[in-house]
């Protein structure tokens, strides 16, 4: 239940912010949560609000962003999908003369710290800012970058250089 509304609250934010209306959703919740959604954005009574969503919804938000347990049974699947999001593009069988191997989690590190370098210069906050116009197009970029880099090298400062010169 409280998954489904974090997932609401996220989605809501998504349209209001990349969508600019609800209208154009296809999600039959979408309208009531985006007016939840605004209303929290504003809402200064917070516990003492009397619109009965407000509260529960800015306390799960309020975790949601502050929330680092990596157990936690509400906020970790929301987050792995989000994280999701850097892992690179994976191939079946890879290049067998290469002298180097990096895992899927240094990769994503790669792909994260390049993104965050042509985000900040397009402006956006940072990579907490999950809805920022443009962010999803900058991420598939990235990947496909890193990994014609990382296809076509077979030494780590083949790979290394483009990298840091990107």
């Amino acid at each position: 239940m409280l998954q489904e509304q974090l997932r609401l609250l996220l989605h809501a934010e998504l349209c209001l912010t990349v969508r600019k209306s609800p209208i154009t959703c296809t999600d039959p919740q979408c309208p009531k949560i985006c007016n939840v959604y605004r209303h929290i954005e504003n809402c200064t009574a917070e516990v003492n609000c009397k619109l009965p969503q407000c509260a529960p919804a800015l306390q799960l938000t309020s975790h949601f962003c502050s929330c680092e347990d990596q157990q936690c049974p509400v906020c970790e699947p929301m987050k792995y999908a989000l994280e999701k999001r850097f892992y690179p593009i994976e191939r079946e069988g890879g290049q067998l003369d290469r002298e180097f191997t990096l895992t899927r989690e240094q990769r994503s590190e790669v792909i994260r710290g390049i993104t965050v370098r042509i985000l900040r210069t397009a402006g956006a906050p940072d990579l907490s800012d999950i809805h920022f116009p443009g962010m999803d197009h900058a991420i598939q970029c990235v990947k496909y970058f890193e990994d014609e880099i990382y296809t076509k090298a077979t030494a780590m400062d083949q790979y290394d250089s483009p990298i840091a010169h990107y």
